[in-house]
């Protein structure tokens, strides 16, 4: 709205001071003018140059000569930044221009294109700097006992003196110089009101003119510059504040945030705290405006103005009400942002799921719901934003109108140039009334924000000084961990303990509490753990690394400086290529390298791989099996070389020969003599251990020797081959092994885009919108018109005062003032009439422009609401219905990227700034055509300044847009890298690899601030041209005025109009281009989601038969089926051939890489085979829709994945079922009592299952399976976490309920599947053999003979091995 009165603003303080001569006489007014106030211009001018200079040298002292002197050497034209150019290039910003040239010489930018970062913005001196102020600060204060110093007073003591002193100085500076144009232009019209002043006058005003309006655009380029300076070192602040924070608290204390809490402290935090800065300022310029304004109020019309500003005080509390409601709303949206964010990023990590549970519709009806309910806040806010914005158009309107009623009745003579003075000023009285709790609520936001962040900093960090005991040198030679009476709890440390806490098994939240936990472990020994599933194996590996609190008791443990090296039994695969996920950041060594490979079984998966080791993982290992994951986990940190290693159950995703290859070659080969604690279900590895630990909820029940505590056959162990080991990497040298990339669009935006974009609107929106605005300038430009026409028709009445040479200062005394010369004319009542009349019409012209101005905003908003739901829809669906493939290459944080930055910016910033950019269109195109109405010869300084401007647009427009794509591309790894840290800071922080991961995080932001660096420069040189372009049109419009009145005559009203509307055309030229770009920026967002929508491939959900009653006896069957996954792999099934009978149970086995979960995926038809034919009942499963083949199946997935919410939720989030069958169903997969902890089936399972062990979670996808009853199963190492004795019920309880189904079970344990009808082995994507285990196991040449001989490798009948595995 401020942009829309700028033109009426500059029309009234101009028409009004054109004959205001109640102010300074015209004799005395030119003594003043000529002999004072050009002295104190050029004062001024000299002060704000050297202002400049000062602040140079001061401030942006120049370093960096040498860092350049290299790149001139090499020839490159294009400068780093600014650290190394000349004073004129920095004042002119003429050094961004080789940019500007490469952007519209090439079709696209890459990032070593733009700006590098200058040393005053050196990001990794900034932390280091700050680190240091904070660590000082932390000192100080715990020296003196005070409270510990928060974020916000470190940022103050860092940055606040330069924020305050330097942009509070060029701020004031700026509205001091602000004022200096409307002066002179008052001088200007009055040269023309004056026959008799000199000709020279009249230039020397244009001169004045030019000067005024150059040093305010000097100013606010540096104004910029040292503001984002400071916006700059403030970000990296935060962000690595944030970063390292999370590195340095325990997983129990960022248990209280979600990992999207984390993030967005990193993001939408951090945005809020800087956009702070901008408006701080506000806070005493706004009041010093208001003061001004009702100073000269005063002086104009005395105790009159209180009128006015009665109804300015009447908006304060509209105002009031809206701020508040929009904070609230701003508050409300917020949490649905976050909330629906929050559901699609759990959507996104559980796909494979939702898509074989045929959960699709319920998850998009919940997310759709999410979104309505954020759009209804959305229409709320931009609602209540057009309704004061139409109260705010209408309150001058009427502050004038009382105002000058109130002057009137007090008998005082109204002139048309006290109206319209007195308007200009109720505008900016009212403008900043109105901005100010705006600024207020942006800094209270602010404040909400930095207190968020502020709870994460003043966390307490993992003291490991604190948490470990420390022992004589003389006890800690030998012992490499010791723990003594230990207690742990997944809950932070609390000061305050009451005695029966010590006894609590669980915590209040359901979680397992370790308790008396005592051991002894020293260097070098072989440490088993073992015990039921959620018994506390894992707890205790994480009370070893100090992830829990330690409540009571004593641990030690030796190298704590040099860590662990520690496996997880689910285990953190970065998104990485699988040399660097091994190295982790040590230096490469091929022999040991080599070596790793073969301990952990590798090298034959590498050799499978398109890339061989070079071939990038996906987000979370999502590319790779589960076998290749722990694999890869265990080759990582065998390849680190600690001096203890912490191994959660590596064996249980892999095969039985692979689970014997690692213990002989890992665990018992490389690890030979490092310390090792290895908790695992294969308790028949442990017969080499030195001590066997049996974990029963909570406690340590038996502790000794094997062979004393574990009455089992124990594996015996095959010394490795040393002949194994080669220097073989299994690198390829042409296929590249990374994942789909992100890309960028180049060049021009494309109509498609645009087409995307309106393709939601009703077809009469466009042209009601285009009509609106037409009818909007209309009425705005009669408005303008109308008031000269009142001058013209008043013009009698401004010469009822007359003066002779004296000063008057005002005339509005309570009682009627008489100075020499003065003569006072009463207001007649044909005055008051005329008055009357000119007064009704303007408020109807206002009136109806304020209307239509409301009913733009209404057909916006409609507009907007359309388009957002419309997108957000189209993009849900894509998603939805993508293959596993586009998953398996895409990292979720990309996807995620879509649905909040980029829809974010689609909801709100790019509908507002197209209402703004049209209508500084429009406004530049009635001003362009009133200023050639009252001056034609403007048409001849049009047509070269049209040109200049459009050659400056096209120049930024070009390199913007590129810049905006490169920020786009930039932003996304910042925020997955850390997304990605944050679920790995267990592993990160075990391995003592923080350093690395901050270096990392400094690189990424790095990279994302260049671009941002580069986009503020050349913003900023596109604001001194377009400026100097407007300052050229003002003055060649004044200097061709002053010519005609010299020559012939001008009116002065005339003359006024013209040049007003050209200052107010200087103003919009920048803004028209930045918003024209920053639309065009912001389409970036809707070209990346359209890029998705009609890029990613589709499944292929509808099929050409219908069928019902379906399947009747689960009879599988596959003809020569070839598969792969995506186009340019190879075939990992070919040819498979094999079918099953009516309800039959087929064990599935085969080494990794086989084929065996890719069976399943064909079978479900996440991957669509290449060639062949899958049958269920003789129904060819490619013909129906995939819907139903998915729902009439059941699967238990390899990985198991939980949504937050309730137990219910997870096991029926359709709600099909009764709380009584889901309890049955939880009895029969043994989870009972865990549930029950939690607080039932409404109990909150926490994000990704976080309050479930890997064990239990398994069992609670075991019984989503079981509780549909399906007439085929498919288990994919469905039980592999879970102990021996709860596997064997487990089976018993499938056999029972699926008694009538066809069941197909994947399994590495052989005892699983020992009882099958009959067992598929696979090898290289192909049936090796199918027959029962009885037959297979009597041919020692079968394949299934080797692989149960693998496991027991004992030469005995094979029915002994039968009855052995049974």
């Amino acid at each position: 709205m401020e942009d829309e009165y700028m033109t009426i603003v500059s029309d009234n303080q101009t028409l009004g001071l054109k004959g205001n001569r109640s102010i300074i006489s015209g004799g005395r007014f030119m003594e003043i003018s000529l002999n004072e106030i050009p002295l104190n211009i050029i004062i001024a001018v000299i002060v704000v140059l050297l202002v400049y200079f000062f602040t140079r040298k001061v401030i942006w002292r120049k370093h960096g000569k040498k860092h350049h002197r290299h790149r001139r050497d090499s020839g490159c034209k294009t400068p780093l930044n600014e650290d190394d150019v000349s004073l004129l290039s920095m004042l002119t910003y003429s050094w961004v221009e080789p940019l500007l040239d490469k952007g519209n010489t090439r079709p696209s930018l890459t990032l070593d294109d733009l700006f590098t970062m200058p040393t005053c913005l050196n990001i990794k001196q900034i932390q280091r700097n700050f680190h240091k102020t904070f660590r000082k600060a932390e000192q100080m204060t715990s020296q003196t006992d005070k409270k510990k110093p928060t974020l916000f007073q470190v940022l103050y003591k860092s940055y606040g003196k330069d924020f305050l002193m330097w942009c509070g100085l060029l701020e004031f500076l700026a509205h001091m110089i602000d004022f200096a144009g409307p002066i002179t232009l008052n001088w200007l019209i009055s040269f023309f009101e004056n026959e008799n002043e000199p000709s020279y006058i009249g230039y020397r005003y244009v001169f004045f003119l030019f000067l005024s309006t150059f040093g305010k655009t000097l100013v606010d380029s540096r104004f910029h510059y040292v503001r984002m300076r400071i916006i700059f070192r403030i970000r990296i602040s935060v962000m690595t504040t944030i970063f390292q924070k999370a590195l340095r608290v325990s997983t129990v204390a960022l248990s209280q945030f979600s990992t999207g809490e984390i993030v967005n402290f990193l993001s939408t935090d951090t945005n809020r705290i800087l956009q702070m800065l901008s408006c701080f300022h506000t806070l005493w310029s706004i009041p010093l405006q208001i003061v001004l304004c009702m100073y000269i109020l005063y002086q104009l019309v005395g105790m009159a103005f209180l009128g006015g500003l009665v109804v300015a005080m009447g908006l304060v509390p509209i105002n009031k009400f809206v701020s508040t409601n929009q904070i609230a709303l701003g508050k409300v949206l917020m949490k649905q942002k976050d909330d629906r964010t929050k559901i699609i990023n759990e959507v996104l990590g559980g796909i494979k799921t939702i898509k074989l549970y045929t959960w699709e519709n319920h998850f998009r009806k919940l997310i759709e719901e999410h979104r309505d309910a954020e759009l209804r806040t959305i229409r709320k806010k931009k609602t209540i934003s057009a309704v004061s914005s139409f109260l705010w158009t209408l309150t001058p309107i009427l502050m004038n109108v009382l105002t000058f009623s109130i002057y009137s009745l007090t008998g005082k003579a109204i002139t048309a140039a006290k109206m319209f003075t007195c308007l200009a000023l109720f505008l900016k009285l009212m403008g900043s009334i109105n901005e100010l709790p705006y600024t207020f609520n942006t800094i209270m936001e602010s404040v909400i924000s930095l207190e968020r962040i502020e709870k994460f900093v003043a966390m307490e960090d993992i003291d490991f000084n604190e948490y470990y005991q420390h022992q004589k040198e003389s006890k800690m030679k030998q012992t490499a961990i010791s723990v003594k009476a230990g207690r742990f709890i997944w809950k932070e440390k609390e000061h305050d303990t009451s005695e029966h806490t010590c006894t609590e098994t669980v915590d209040k939240r359901g979680l397992l509490t370790l308790r008396d936990i005592t051991f002894r472990i020293t260097k070098g020994q072989f440490i088993g753990v073992v015990g039921k599933v959620g018994s506390g194996k894992s707890s205790l590996l994480n009370a070893i690394l100090a992830e829990m609190s330690r409540k009571e008791g004593e641990i030690s443990v030796s190298s704590l400086e040099n860590g662990f090296a520690f496996v997880g039994q689910e285990p953190w695969i970065q998104q990485a290529t699988i040399r660097n996920s091994i190295t982790f950041g040590s230096p490469f060594n091929a022999r040991k390298y080599s070596e790793v490979l073969q301990a952990a079984s590798l090298k034959k998966d590498l050799s499978m791989l398109p890339a061989g080791d070079k071939t990038e993982v996906g987000e979370n290992g999502v590319t790779l099996s589960g076998g290749q994951k722990a694999r890869l986990a265990l080759a990582r940190a065998l390849y680190q070389d600690k001096d203890v290693y912490l191994l959660d159950d590596p064996l249980a995703a892999v095969d039985a020969h692979v689970a014997q290859h690692i213990y002989d070659n890992c665990i018992m080969g490389i690890l030979k003599t490092k310390t090792k604690i290895l908790c695992t279900h294969h308790a028949k590895f442990l017969g080499k251990a030195d001590l066997v630990i049996v974990m029963d909820d909570g406690e340590i029940s038996k502790m000794g020797p094997p062979a004393d505590v574990l009455d089992i056959k124990f594996a015996d162990h095959k010394p490795s081959n040393p002949r194994d080991t080669d220097l073989d990497h299994f690198e390829t040298d042409n296929t590249d092994g990374k994942l789909g990339e992100e890309k960028k669009a180049t060049g021009e935006m494309t109509m498609q885009v645009y087409t995307t974009f309106l393709a939601s609107l009703e077809q009469w929106l466009i042209p009601a919108i285009m009509a609106n605005f037409i009818l909007m300038q209309t009425f705005e430009k009669l408005k303008s018109w109308w008031l000269t026409q009142w001058i013209s028709r008043t013009g009698v009445d401004n010469n009822n005062i007359s003066f002779s040479g004296e000063v008057c200062l005002h005339d509005n005394m309570s009682t009627p003032v008489s100075l020499k010369g003065f003569q006072n004319t009463a207001p007649t009542s044909s005055n008051l009439s005329d008055l009357g009349y000119y007064m009704t019409v303007y408020m109807c012209l206002s009136s109806v422009f304020a209307v239509a101005m409301l009913i733009r905003e209404f057909l916006f908003v409609y507009g907007g609401i359309l388009v957002s739901k419309s997108i957000h829809k189209a993009l849900l669906d894509t998603i939805l219905k993508a293959p596993m493939a586009f998953f398996d290459v895409t990292p979720v944080g990309r996807i995620l990227n879509r649905f909040s930055s980029d829809m974010g910016t689609i909801d709100e910033p790019i509908v507002n700034m197209i209402n703004v950019a049209l209508s500084q269109v429009f406004s530049i195109a009635a001003s362009i055509i009133i200023a050639c109405f009252g001056m034609p010869w403007f048409s001849l300084l049009l047509l070269p300044m049209a040109m200049v401007y459009y050659n400056i647009q096209e120049r930024y427009r070009h390199t913007s847009r590129e810049v905006r794509r490169i920020a786009s591309l930039q932003r996304s790894p910042i925020f997955a890298h850390f997304s990605e840290t944050v679920s790995g800071v267990v592993t990160i922080r075990a391995f003592r690899q923080t350093e690395r991961f901050k270096d990392q995080h400094l690189d990424r932001v790095d990279r994302w601030l260049r671009t941002h660096y580069t986009a503020h420069n050349i913003n900023i040189w596109l604001l001194l041209r377009t400026q100097l372009v407007g300052i050229a049109m003002v003055t060649g419009i004044a200097f061709l005025a002053v010519m005609q009145h010299n020559i012939l005559h001008i009116d002065p009203g005339v003359a006024g109009l013209a040049i007003s509307y050209t200052l107010t055309i200087s103003g919009r030229l920048f803004r028209v281009v930045n918003c024209v770009t920053e639309v065009e920026k912001q389409m970036v967002s809707v070209e990346r989601i359209q890029q998705y929508i009609d890029g990613t491939p589709k499944e292929k959900w509808k099929g050409s038969k219908k069928i019902s009653s379906w399947p009747s006896a689960g009879v599988i069957s596959y003809t020569d089926v070839f598969m792969k996954y995506r186009d340019g792999l190879p075939n990992v099934l070919k040819g498979l051939t094999f079918s099953t009978r009516p309800a039959e149970k087929v064990g599935i086995v085969g080494r990794t890489g086989s084929g065996k979960s890719s069976l399943f995926q064909t079978l479900f038809r996440t991957v669509e085979i290449s060639s062949g034919d899958i049958t269920i009942d003789g129904v060819y499963i490619q013909q129906l829709d995939l819907k139903d083949v998915r729902r009439h199946m059941a699967v238990i997935p390899q990985d198991p994945f939980l949504f937050s919410g309730s137990v219910r939720e997870n096991l029926d989030p359709t709600s099909f079922y009764s709380d009584e069958e889901l309890w049955g169903v939880l009895d029969r997969c043994h989870l009972r009592v865990p549930v029950e902890r939690l607080g039932g089936l409404g109990g909150e399972v926490a994000e990704k299952g976080r309050y479930f062990s890997v064990g239990q979670k398994q069992l609670m996808c075991l019984a989503r399976a079981i509780i549909t009853k399906t007439k085929v199963l498919c288990i994919d190492e469905a039980t592999a976490s879970v102990d021996l004795e709860t596997d064997k019920l487990i089976q018993e309880t499938i056999r029972q309920e699926f008694v009538n189904s066809t069941v197909l079970t994947i399994a590495h344990r052989i005892n699983t599947i020992m009882d099958s009808d009959r067992v598929l082995v696979m090898d290289q994507g192909q049936v090796a053999e199918l027959d029962s285990p009885e037959n297979l196991l009597k041919n020692p040449q079968s394949h299934f003979y080797k692989l149960v001989h693998g496991e027991t490798l004992r030469s005995q009948d094979p029915s002994t091995i039968l009855e052995d595995t049974c």
